[in-house]
C-alpha cells in the first residue's frame, strides 16, 4: 500500500488567471516549469503561458520548498528544470532551463541555489 502525505497544495497550483477571474486554473507543480513576474505573473508549463492573478509571494506559499526555488524577486523555478547555472558577465549568474530559457538568479541566492543543486 502506498501511502501519499504529501499535503495536496504542495503538489498542485490553484491559480486565478488575469484573462477570466471566474475562472480557477488547478495545476500539476510537477507540469510547471518557472513562474515570472515580468511585468505580471506567469505560469510556465511546456509550451503553454498562463498570466496569473496572485503575487508571487502567494504562489511561493503554494509550493513546496523541496521541488522549488526563488531564483530572484521575479522568479521561482521548478529544480528539475534547471540544466546549468552560467556566469552572466556582470558578477550574477543565470539559470538555463532544460527548454533553453534562460532566468537571473539573484547574487544573494545564487550560492544558497548552488548547494541545492548539489544534493
Amino acid at each position: 500500500m502506498v501511502v501519499d502525505d504529501e499535503p495536496i497544495a504542495r503538489r498542485t497550483l490553484r491559480l486565478m488567471l488575469a484573462a477570466d477571474p471566474e475562472v480557477e486554473l488547478v495545476a500539476e507543480c510537477d507540469a510547471a516549469e518557472a513562474l515570472e513576474r515580468i511585468p505580471r505573473e506567469r505560469l510556465h508549463v511546456g509550451t503553454r503561458t498562463h498570466l496569473v492573478r496572485q503575487t508571487m509571494n502567494e504562489l511561493e506559499r503554494q509550493l513546496d520548498p523541496e521541488r522549488f526555488f526563488r531564483l530572484h524577486r521575479s522568479s521561482i523555478v521548478n529544480l528539475e528544470r534547471i540544466r546549468e547555472l552560467l556566469p552572466d558577465g556582470d558578477g550574477g549568474h543565470s539559470a538555463v532551463l532544460d527548454d533553453g530559457a534562460s532566468l537571473a538568479v539573484g547574487r544573494g541566492r545564487f550560492e544558497s541555489l548552488r548547494r541545492r543543486l548539489a544534493t
